[in-house]
């Protein structure tokens, strides 16, 4: 799962080069969060390498939207640790984007789809200087990956709930991170705007890029590199045509979630 890279001693030492592992986008380690004196996460440790999209699935309840939190540094963590790149995050927070299930908008207030975007852009210079054309040409750049160049100038508003998932993930984009949660980003979206969003998802695996998607629905996962199975605890993560199997959906969801496993995997 980890990279090597060669890198030799220090100068003058007659020692050879060595294997040194390279850091992961994303790791956690034996993260517990308590919310309300309830366990709410259980010692949960993954990683995920360049390059993958992974699936991140279990009931409603289970502790996916409070993972995505924790490892965004939302919510504090009683134990454990989150790094991106084999940093911490405060130091590699821009490296990482959490698109939420639902975004803190006031749809009332008439922003356009390129400005919401450009809040992106907050984090290169201060709020109250003028965009810069850098910051134009990387919000051009990331509406365009994401197919909404022509809606820049239309209110984030008229935008149907895919388009604005999409527009999310436009903003994210702009601000140059390269690890991405997705919070149940598909529930509620349109067959075509879902297929839009996964198009996307897969372009940017394509290009080395790390995205996390949880989901209560083994469908919205199937078609993940990897799949974190969760419910508190890790139950099970790995290769998602591995692991979906009846004994790990029982586990999720119940006997209803036993007979939706995948034909070719029983045990």
């Amino acid at each position: 799962r980890h990279g090597a890279l060669q890198c030799r001693g220090h100068r003058g030492s007659p020692e050879p080069a060595v294997n040194v592992v390279a850091p992961l986008p994303l790791a956690a380690a034996d993260l517990t969060v308590v919310r309300e004196g309830a366990l709410v996460l259980d010692r949960v440790s993954f990683g995920v390498d360049p390059g993958c999209l992974m699936g991140v699935l279990g009931p409603n309840g289970a502790g996916k939207s409070t993972l995505f939190q924790a490892l965004a540094g939302l919510v504090p963590i009683q134990a454990g640790s989150v790094c991106i790149h084999g940093q911490s995050l405060p130091r590699m927070r821009g490296r990482l984007a959490y698109v939420s299930q639902q975004q803190a908008v006031n749809w009332r207030v008439p922003v356009s789809v390129r400005d919401a975007v450009l809040q992106g852009r907050i984090r290169t210079h201060r709020w109250w200087r003028r965009p810069r054309a850098a910051d134009r040409a990387a919000v051009e750049a990331a509406l365009r990956q994401v197919g909404l160049w022509d809606r820049r100038r239309d209110p984030m508003r008229a935008l149907s709930v895919g388009q604005r998932q999409r527009a999310f993930l436009a903003r994210s984009l702009a601000q140059g991170a390269d690890v991405f949660l997705f919070d149940e980003s598909l529930s509620g979206v349109d067959v075509r705007s879902k297929e839009a969003l996964m198009s996307t998802f897969w372009h940017l695996r394509d290009q080395g890029q790390t995205i996390l998607i949880a989901s209560h629905v083994m469908e919205e996962v199937e078609y993940c590199d990897e799949c974190l199975c969760l419910d508190k605890c890790v139950k099970a993560c790995g290769r998602t045509q591995d692991i979906l199997t009846q004994r790990v959906l029982h586990d999720l969801f119940g006997p209803y979630g036993a007979q939706s496993a995948p034909a070719r995997r029983t045990d």
